[in-house]
């Protein structure tokens, strides 16, 4: 097995590094899967009007999030990308009500609650999975993380703002875009 750390920035033509390279292809797959579901359908962009410039800021922040997410997961590690990440319902939340003024139930934000207190939890017992990695490492990869998955979390509330425009596209399109 390969022995040398898969960094983010710098792939050699090591077959190790190589291979994790190649590795980080995981989401074309998941990209492929939802072009096609705007694109089999053939009413998909008749209706509504498309929002060239909303619709590229979302694509950006989405790739700009997976770049954060997946880059940290390399450098952090799963077990710390896996609790971070899960904070995406709480970012989700907080973000709706600050852009576009959602009122969440006081179950809602209950849930959120709940998860914040659950990744607290886990987040306890998270040290002894890291001693393998510098402190540096940590701290950059759980930043990235962080800010992917607040990014994620953004993509989600400008979904909701393109589909409640006037003339909305449908939701095939936005997923293909």
């Amino acid at each position: 097995p390969c022995q040398m750390p898969c960094s983010p920035f710098h792939c050699s033509s090591s077959p190790c590094t190589v291979l994790c390279c190649v590795a980080r292809l995981f989401l074309l797959p998941n990209y492929v899967g939802m072009s096609l579901a705007g694109l089999l359908r053939r009413d998909v962009f008749s209706k509504g009007v498309f929002r060239k410039g909303k619709l590229a800021v979302l694509c950006a922040v989405d790739l700009v999030s997976q770049f954060l997410c997946q880059y940290g997961l390399a450098v952090a590690g799963s077990s710390l990308y896996i609790i971070i990440y899960s904070s995406c319902t709480i970012w989700i939340a907080l973000l709706s009500r600050i852009v576009i003024r959602r009122r969440l139930s006081a179950g809602q934000w209950t849930g959120c609650c709940v998860v914040v207190c659950g990744l607290a939890v886990t987040v306890g017992n998270l040290a002894s999975s890291l001693s393998d990695k510098s402190d540096g490492e940590i701290a950059l990869g759980a930043t990235m993380i962080l800010v992917g998955s607040i990014s994620h979390a953004y993509t989600w509330v400008l979904v909701e703002l393109l589909l409640k425009d006037p003339h909305p596209i449908q939701p095939e399109a936005v997923s293909t875009v």
